[in-house]
Formats: structure tokens, C-alpha cells, sequence
């Protein structure tokens, strides 16, 4: 079955299924437990099948260019040793996300995003859209690499640009992970800094199979009391998998309420840990910025892959890079109502 890879009006597509929630944990903050926004840098690997360029990692604590406008929005502990419990911090960036499949590929370009963290969500972040800018103009996404001409790859590079809307349908990657895929943007807006090459290990040919938490068999729905995590756990593949991703993106979409936004959560993990959890923090303040209706439930779109993805940060630009095939994981759509 494929799966639709961003679903905006935009028609991008995506994998998985339904969940509301939001995150954050400061990547320019040691004691936040950030795993998200790290410098960008050429990936220079002589070895395809390691991955040099930077990556979201819940065990590494990485660096940020330094540019970003942090903002902490908690409160700050007046003893060091007292357990404040988990933070929220904030900051300002243009984010471009960029999504490859096995049959087509989507990217989406956005100013002015406030991104959110929660201290005891590492590998998380939510991208709050900004009202004013919410689709912007990136420089041209260079899709090529081992895939090129591979067994079932695409025979020549794949470009997306802003007149075709950053948007491919034809053959991106193969159904295998035995290929590397090379990923590059620029020169464009100066709003998103040239994005030097990342080299990334797509999906496995089996799918990686979820086992929960997993949706009504007849409604799709899997409900989830606001404040309290969700884990999702998976069947942890055979093989060498040191490349390679648990990628998870969820949508959210505005109530219609006077000051509602889209968010988007974007969290990344190694696919050997075999378990994730979303805190009742980060799913709460989901729920919050989208605007909720007092008496109503909020439901969002949860999207899982199996396979490569880059968080990569340069200046005030945040990227993330996923590619998986659409058929990556064993769950298509599940729609986490939040009540």
C-alpha cells in the first residue's frame, strides 16, 4: 500500500498514522537533553555505508550553529541540585523538510517556524508553522548518489524546484538499502543556507514491523489521554543497521479557533533501540498550539519510517532529510485522538 508522503494542499505523501503532540529540549542548552539541530557539513565518508554527516541521535547531545534566538521559556531552578522537572525552550528558525520515497519525493520550505523542545523528549522538536510565511521558496533540492542508475533506482538525478512546487512523482528510490542516497540544496532564499551533500542509507526491502501501540482494527483510531506518553515499539531488524533510522513525523492542523497554528513534531532515534517514547509534555503542548475546542478531542497524523534521516542545522535554517520508502514500516494510518 503506499502511503501519501506530506499530506498538506501541497499533496505531498507520507506513512503511518495519527497523533497529536509536542516537544522540545534545547539544542544549545546541556542541561535541555537536545538531540536536534546540529551543524552542517559536507559528508566526506569514503565509506557509503557510514554515515559522516550529522544526525539526530537520542545519545549524543549536539552542537548548533549558534545563530538560532533561543528563548527558555521555563522558569529557572534556584537550586542546582532541586529536580525542576522538565523544561520547555523555544527559538526562531526557517526549516525545510525534505522528504524522499520510493516513487516520489516532496520538499517544503518555511520562514520564521518557532521551534519547541522539551527536556524530557531528546530527539524531539516541534515546528510550531509560522502564519506569515508558511510555504517559502528554498534554492533546488539535487537528489542522486549510488540510486542513480542502481537496480530499480531513478536513471538520472532528481531535482525539485519551486516551480514544480519541490514535488517529484517519478522513481526516487529503490526498494533496497543496498544504495546510498546523496542530498544537497541551494544557493536560493538566503532565509535557507546552501545545504552542503548528505549521504543517507534509505530503507531495508522488509519492513520493519510495529508492534504498538496499534489502532482499532475497524476505526483506526487509537485514543490517548492528554498528558500521558505514548511508546512506540518495533521489531528491531537483523543485520548491520548502524545507519539506519526510526523517523517519526506528526501533523497537526489548526481548530479554527483565533490563534490556532499547524504544528509538525519531528522525532529521529536509532533503529536498533527498538522503542521511543513521546512524553505527555510534548503531546500537550501539541494540543495547545493548535488551538483546541473546550468538550472536543484533537487528533493529528502519525507517520513512521524505517530507514535514513539527517537533522542538520545551519544558521538560523533547521533541515531534516528522511528517506524511507513508503512501505517501511508494517503501520500505514492510525489516528491518535487526544481527549
Amino acid at each position: 500500500m503506499r502511503r501519501q508522503l506530506f499530506t498538506t494542499a501541497l499533496g505531498v505523501s507520507c506513512c503511518a498514522g495519527l497523533l497529536l503532540l509536542a516537544c522540545s529540549s534545547d539544542e544549545d542548552t546541556p542541561g535541555g537533553g537536545s538531540t536536534s539541530g546540529v551543524d552542517a557539513a559536507p559528508d566526506t565518508s569514503s565509506n557509503p555505508g557510514t554515515d559522516s554527516g550529522p544526525k539526530v541521535d537520542g545519545g549524543v547531545t549536539p552542537t548548533d550553529s549558534g545563530s538560532g534566538n533561543d528563548a527558555t521559556t521555563a522558569d529557572a531552578a534556584t537550586d542546582a541540585t532541586a529536580d525542576a522537572g522538565p523544561t520547555r525552550t523555544t527559538e526562531i528558525r526557517a526549516t525545510g523538510l525534505i522528504r524522499l520515497a520510493g516513487v516520489h519525493a516532496q520538499a517544503r520550505f518555511s520562514e520564521d517556524d518557532t521551534i519547541v523542545r522539551w527536556s524530557n523528549s531528546p530527539g524531539c522538536f516541534a515546528i510550531v508553522k509560522s502564519a506569515t510565511k508558511p510555504l517559502s521558496n528554498a534554492g533546488t533540492v539535487k537528489i542522486g548518489g549510488q540510486i542513480v542508475n542502481s537496480d530499480g533506482g531513478p536513471t538520472a538525478e532528481v531535482q525539485l524546484d519551486a516551480p514544480d512546487y519541490y514535488y517529484d512523482t517519478g522513481v526516487v528510490l529503490p526498494q533496497t538499502s543496498e544504495f546510498t542516497v546523496d542530498v544537497s540544496e541551494g544557493p536560493g532564499n538566503p532565509a535557507f543556507p546552501a545545504l552542503p551533500t548528505q549521504t543517507i542509507r534509505p530503507s531495508a526491502a522488509t519492513p520493519v514491523t510495529i508492534n504498538g501501540p496499534l489502532p482499532d482494527a475497524g476505526t483506526g483510531e487509537l485514543p490517548v489521554a492528554l498528558n500521558h506518553p505514548v511508546t512506540i515499539t518495533w521489531a528491531v531488524p537483523t543485520g548491520d543497521i548502524a545507519d539506519q533510522r526510526f523517523a517519526i513525523d506528526l501533523q497537526f492542523f489548526p481548530s479554527g479557533a483565533d490563534g490556532s497554528k499547524s504544528v509538525e513534531v519531528v522525532c529521529d532515534a536509532p533503529l536498533s533501540t527498538g522503542t521511543f517514547t513521546l512524553s505527555g509534555e510534548l503531546l500537550a503542548d501539541a494540543v495547545a498550539q493548535t488551538g483546541p475546542i473546550a468538550g472536543s478531542s484533537t487528533s493529528g497524523q502519525l507517520l513512521v519510517y524505517a530507514g535514513g534521516q539527517k537533522i542538520v542545522a545551519i544558521k538560523e535554517a533547521l533541515y531534516v532529510i528522511t528517506a524511507a520508502t513508503d512501505e517501511s514500516t508494517t503501520s500505514l494510518t492510525t489516528i491518535l485522538v487526544i481527549k
